[in-house]
């Protein structure tokens, strides 16, 4: 049963990783014509304050779609270290519900994933008419930080994919010391991309605050 849910999740989420890769690399089309817009806003006075309702509207989105992420990815670290330890006791039909548990957790997160990408977009496409400068760039920063989570996010679901893969392979054949430096390594990869998440969300957060005193 749990094999028939790991091809199940494979198949039919695929497609949206690939489309949210779509949306991320045109979120980073518009972020590099950003850098060659006309510096028109840098005649006005810098002590303006500018900001277009629709990057605001995305903004708010962005955020809500940041602390749904937030909220699960907290729980990354101490997951891995429950399925390492699954897995160095030989405990592996408990490895692979732990891990079918993650993927479940990487459903929600996809989602969340997806949503921020969009909003990310949103906001991308009025950084130029934000005053004064100094709040774009800091906007630009967030954007920027946001899109880099988003795909850091994708890197742990393909790593968490290709554990749940290796970990039933050794769950059919036994003990085998290449699979099980592979196990160590896919796991290893799995808190590194943690890490860089919770790293990024936390960035992410503080670049927002800033672009909120500078525009308040």
């Amino acid at each position: 049963m749990q094999y028939v849910r790991l091809k199940e999740f494979a198949i039919q989420h695929k497609k949206e990783w690939i489309l949210m890769a779509i949306t991320l690399i045109s979120t980073a089309f518009l972020i590099v014509g950003f850098h060659f817009l006309p510096s028109l806003t840098s005649k006005i006075n810098s002590a303006n304050s500018s900001v277009p309702e629709e990057f605001l509207s995305a903004r708010s989105r962005a955020s809500d779609a940041a602390n749904r992420i937030t909220g699960l990815t907290d729980t990354y670290v101490g997951s891995i270290e429950k399925i390492r330890e699954a897995e160095k006791n030989g405990k592996f039909s408990l490895g692979l519900s732990l891990i079918l548990d993650e993927v479940n957790k990487n459903e929600e997160v996809r989602k969340a994933a997806e949503d921020l990408s969009v909003e990310l977009s949103n906001m991308a496409q009025h950084l130029g008419v934000i005053q004064p400068v100094k709040a774009a760039e800091v906007a630009l920063n967030a954007v920027t930080t946001g899109v880099e989570l988003v795909q850091h996010l994708i890197s742990y679901n393909n790593t968490t994919r290709d554990l749940l893969n290796t970990l039933q392979l050794r769950f059919s054949t036994g003990d085998d010391e290449a699979t099980r430096a592979k196990i160590e390594k896919l796991i290893s990869d799995m808190n590194r991309e943690a890490d860089v998440i919770n790293s990024l969300g936390s960035e992410y957060r503080g670049l927002m605050l800033q672009f909120d005193a500078l525009t308040g």
